[in-house]
Formats: C-alpha cells, structure tokens, sequence
C-alpha cells in the first residue's frame, strides 16, 4: 500500500465565531490526486490552508509524514517546504518579473539547474513572451500560469491547487492537465475546482463538503455513479431526480426518490416509456434532450438530434440507480 504523505485527525477551523471546517479527518496517499468538491464557503480554501500549514487549526492536527505540520504560530515564515499551495489569488511579487518570480522558488538548485527548470517551464505553461514583463502588467490566465509555474519550481512533494485553471481557455487548459498527470506530476496533488470535467480528468478520489463537514468520500468513479444525495450529484455534473412514483414507470421499485444521470437515460426505437421533446441542446459530441411527460421532465444524451414535439420512448440503463435518500440542497 502507498504510504501516507498528508493527513488530517479531527480537523477544526473558525474564522471567530463561525465554524469553517469541522472535524474533518482525511489521508493522501503517495502517488494519489484528492479532488475537493462542494459549493462555495464549504470549507475548501480553508482546509487547503490548513493542511499547507498557513492557518492554525483550531483543534485537530495536519501531519506530513506523520510529523505535524506547524501552523503560523510556530514558525516565522508559515508554511512548510514539501507543501506548496497555489492560491485564487495568485501571490505574485508584482514588481518582480515572470521569470524571476519563478526563479525565487529555485534558489537552492544551481545556476544549470535552475535555466533548465526555467526552461521548461516556459515552454511547457508558454510563457515564453512574457519572460521579462512584471506580474502586474500580466492577464489573468497568465498570472495563474506564472503561479503554477512558481509552484512547480519548489519541486515541492504535495502540491494544493485552488482552483488552478478558472482563467484559462480550454485548449491550454487541457495542456496543462495532461502535463500535471504525467511529466510534473508531484508526489501527491489535491485539487479544488468548479468544473466537473477538470475533476472528473485528474483526481483519482473525491472528497464532497458542505458546510464544512465531509458529505461523501470514495474513488471519483463511485462518487459519480453512486453519489449519497443530490448535492453530491450535482457537484460532479447534470443529474435527474426522479420521483419514487414515476420510477415505477420504468419498473423501477423504489420508496424514494432516485438519481439517473443524463447518460444512464437511453433513447429506443423499440420500447420504453414515451415522452415528448420539449428542447434539444447541441453538446460536442452529442445532444441533450430535455424530454416531458405528464408531470415531470428529464434532461437525456442522445446521438442524434430530435426536433421540438418529436415523441420518443426512454429506457433507464441502470435499474439500480444510485437513491437521493434526504436530499441536501
């Protein structure tokens, strides 16, 4: 079994009299991707600051390698040197250039060394043609390229990433997560983001919060398919709730509601339950229906396109579709 790099016991945080994150108790593995999901003011920011040793927790403890990690009372400058967490913010020297806000992070490797690390990096987050301009005078999606890249230059073993590709366009985007999954992949990574593809491409297990407490934990493969309730389903994309009585429909027997995804709803020519398309979406690389009956509407992928009023029979792939139990919104 891979060992453990970072955890948490029973972690505890408040900004004055307003709890933060409540005893929250996690482990990272080597080798493994966290994914953070859950809505804003969750607690996520907070705990990645936590376990970057940048707040000092209330109760509980952070240990890396099972030594704790000490917070701001402890140490002159916070933080600790194989955790390094790249802000919303960015923290910039915004007099100092890229190429020396990146340089700064590398002080302790050689003058070789550090224009081979500087090298690359330019290269690969293409900030070739800002190399010399201030952080200041920088866009948006360039500031946070420069903070990756700044994070990277530590050669840090943990890496923390709040929100890291929210001002980029997509093509770089993709890049950028397909680098972070091989070639800079540090030892251990957690990530926070909004956007369920980005989760979905590069964490191995999921963490959902609300309110600061964990909702659910497991691989991102059973988080997706079998989410605990609502909330969680839709941290991680679309999802249907479908009403005990008209699961019924589809021979599905259930006292409570369920949650069907999009994709688990499949178009027949043959059999299924008829509705009526009421709009069709383009998606890439397919269409989203949004189909009515009676008394409810489902949101479903299909293939091909159906025009508006077109009647269409659904089948349910998965007759075990994960249950909404007490839905939390």
């Amino acid at each position: 079994m891979d060992k453990i790099l970072l955890e948490t016991r029973k972690l505890c945080f408040s900004y004055g009299d307003q709890p933060i994150v409540k005893n929250i108790s996690l482990k990272l593995r080597q080798g493994e991707v966290l994914g953070l999901i859950g809505h804003s003011g969750s607690g996520k920011t907070s705990l990645l600051q936590l376990l970057a040793g940048l707040l000092e927790p209330e109760q509980g403890s952070v240990l890396y390698e099972g030594r704790e990690v000490e917070g701001p009372s402890k140490r002159l400058i916070p933080g600790h040197d194989e955790i390094k967490l790249v802000k919303q913010d960015f923290e910039l020297m915004p007099y100092l250039s890229v190429e020396d806000n990146i340089l700064r992070q590398s002080l302790s490797l050689s003058e070789h060394a550090r224009a081979r690390l500087l090298g690359h990096l330019r290269s690969r987050l293409q900030l070739q043609n800002v190399r010399g301009r201030k952080a200041e005078q920088t866009s948006g999606g360039q500031k946070q390229r420069v903070a990756l890249a700044t994070a990277l230059a530590t050669q840090a073993r943990v890496l923390l990433l709040d929100e890291p590709f929210s001002n980029l366009d997509f093509a770089l985007k993709q890049d950028l997560i397909q680098m972070l999954r091989t070639e800079w992949k540090p030892e251990a990574m957690i990530l926070v983001t909004h956007e369920p593809g980005d989760m979905l491409a590069l964490a191995d297990r999921v963490i959902a919060m609300k309110n600061g407490r964990i909702q659910q934990s497991g691989s991102t493969e059973e988080v997706y398919k079998h989410p605990k309730n609502e909330y969680v389903a839709r941290l991680l994309g679309p999802v249907n709730v479908l009403s005990a009585e008209n699961a019924r429909k589809w021979g599905i027997d259930s006292s409570i509601p369920l949650l069907v995804r999009p994709a688990e709803i499949r178009v027949s020519r043959e059999n299924g339950v008829e509705g009526k398309v009421s709009q069709c979406r383009f998606a890439g690389d397919g269409y989203l229906l949004q189909v009515s009956f009676d008394s409810f509407e489902l949101e479903v992928w299909s293939r091909e396109p159906f025009t508006d009023g077109t009647v269409v029979k659904l089948q349910i792939e998965n007759k075990k579709a994960p249950s909404a139990g007490k839905r939390l919104l």
